[in-house]
């Protein structure tokens, strides 16, 4: 048996049984122990078996199920005063007091983590109610709240890393491909005119990586320019945030988004959001299917 969500926080829990079996429970209170946990799961869906300890999946950091606990004195309702009373009137301010708002974030992470995680709000919802989470800044700030890791450090330190044996295997399976032939070989002509133009500035590479554009042409490949004049992120039918001048940038955004808001990756794009999430992010438990365990050999062989 399986649970998703925090014994000591969650009153709504996800009981896997089996592949074809699984049952929300609401608890009316918190229980006091895991045996009580046990007990009341048992009473309530009438199971005839016993499961320990081992059966128990608890959330835990870095999991984008993960529930902290409320800080010290404070419960849902301090927490939901301070939401009202101070971050939404902040942020209804021309000049807001951004390093305010960071801190007021921070102390009311455990009422949102709860709210997302056990609710599964819209994103018209979230950012009705938490604006700031759509701040590029807390983008970032959230993420490592939930990983207690740097989003941008490790994502372009991974990119950095596999950049050189990822332009060897596409050019590979380039070579292979009856219908995409060619396609990456023009993507890298234009990115290699632009970074040529912008040689007579030295050192304004330094530190880039390859996906990140520098020059100013606008050329286009496949009918999408290399470098846009700015990328709008769209979530659930709605701009959410546009001030992105970069695809890296922008995909970095995103990621941390759909991971923070606990939403599912779009589908079209759900491998590649996958491959991100537990290779070059190293999140979760790691678990990959077949195709892209296989890419993750031919990356590190």
């Amino acid at each position: 048996m399986e649970t998703e969500g925090s014994v000591n926080e969650a009153i709504k829990l996800k009981v896997i049984l089996n592949d074809n079996r699984i049952e929300k429970v609401i608890l009316p209170s918190q229980p006091d122990s895991l045996n009580e946990l046990i007990s009341t799961l048992k009473e309530k869906l009438h199971l005839k078996f016993h499961f320990t300890r081992s059966n128990i999946k608890q959330a835990r950091r870095a999991e984008g199920n993960f529930l902290p606990n409320f800080p010290q004195g404070e419960d849902e309702a301090s927490l939901e005063k301070q939401r009202l009373e101070m971050m939404v009137h902040e942020m209804m301010k021309e000049n807001r007091d951004l390093p305010l708002i960071n801190q007021h974030m921070q102390k009311t992470f455990a009422l949102r983590r709860q709210e997302i995680v056990q609710s599964s709000p819209t994103v018209e919802h979230l950012r009705t109610r938490w604006p700031a989470l759509f701040l590029e800044a807390q983008v970032h700030a959230e993420f490592q709240r939930i990983t207690n890791h740097s989003l941008q450090q490790t994502f372009y330190s991974a990119l950095d890393h596999h950049t050189p044996r990822l332009l060897t295997l596409f050019r590979e399976e380039e070579g292979k491909s009856t219908t995409h032939g060619g396609k990456f070989s023009s993507i890298l002509r234009v990115y290699n005119e632009q970074v040529m133009g912008e040689l007579s500035n030295p050192g304004i590479l330094d530190g880039v990586s390859i996906l990140s554009v520098m020059g100013q042409h606008n050329e286009v490949v496949g009918g999408m320019p290399i470098r846009p004049a700015h990328v709008s992120i769209v979530l659930e039918d709605k701009i959410v945030m546009t001030n992105s001048s970069s695809w890296p940038d922008a995909l970095v955004v995103v990621f941390g988004l759909l991971y923070s808001l606990h939403l599912n990756y779009p589908k079209a794009l759900g491998s590649t959001f996958e491959f991100m999430q537990k290779v070059f992010l190293n999140l979760d438990d790691g678990k990959l299917k077949p195709k892209r365990l296989a890419l993750k050999y031919e990356l590190l062989a």
